[in-house]
């Protein structure tokens, strides 16, 4: 082989080598299975629904037969409508978002039978939510049109940014969750959850914005939460 192909050839391995270890955390245990979701195609630029990109990797976790971590990289911003990330899984999920979740714009974006729900993580054991990322609901097109906010305007639920159902056993830490349509934190039907190192915040005439709503869940601990919202806990 000439000398210089092979040369050419070995840096653009090691840079290839090099991108891919860039998306895998180095605080991931080693046996874990890790899913990006830039893996499945996301865009991460803002504008791009990766609403498809988000269920292909939440499918390929919830099914591995090993602990799994789904990871949302760092630096992109992943446009999503409703989700429900549905298990039992068959192992360990870790959703790891050092990213930005960012909600749509658009109130017409959103189905109307299920409009009160954003994203939803829905029968799942043992799972652990977190990475220093943020999840932004901008819910300034929802607060103008509220009928708190101008008595002419019909009264239409708005979506609540987190909901855990039947999440027994759940992590949720480390977290920027703000501007939320409605509530921010929703815990309902689960036991044994601990929440911690939570910034909740949106701006204080935002209504009906309580930073964490709990709803028939027992044994919950919360622990180290900054919350600045409409209204706090519920």
């Amino acid at each position: 082989m000439d000398p210089s192909k092979f040369l050419i050839l070995s840096i653009l391995t090691l840079l290839t080598h090099n991108c891919s270890c860039q998306s895998v955390p180095s605080h991931i245990e080693e046996g874990h299975r890790v899913v990006s979701v830039d893996d499945h195609f996301a865009k991460g630029d803002g504008a791009t629904d990766d609403s498809k990109a988000f269920k292909k990797a939440w499918k390929e976790t919830c099914s591995s037969s090993v602990s799994a971590v789904l990871v949302v990289p760092k630096r992109r911003r992943y446009l999503l409508e409703q989700l429900n990330f549905t298990g039992p899984c068959k192992s360990p999920v870790t959703f790891l978002i050092k990213g930005t979740l960012a909600a749509p714009l658009n109130r017409s974006e959103w189905n109307d039978k299920n409009r009160r729900l954003w994203i939803v993580f829905d029968s799942v054991r043992n799972l652990v939510v977190e990475g220093g990322g943020t999840i932004n609901g901008n819910g300034h097109i929802w607060w103008q049109n509220s009928c708190k906010r101008n008595k002419t305007l019909p009264c239409i639920g708005a979506p609540m940014a987190l909901t855990f159902v039947s999440c027994n056993y759940l992590r949720v830490k480390n977290l920027r969750i703000k501007d939320s349509q409605q509530f921010h934190v929703v815990v309902k039907d689960s036991r044994e959850v601990k929440l911690s190192k939570l910034f909740i915040h949106a701006p204080e005439k935002s209504p009906n914005t309580d930073g964490i709503h709990l709803d028939h869940a027992s044994n919950v601990v919360i622990r180290n939460c900054e919350i600045r919202t409409g209204d706090k806990l519920g």
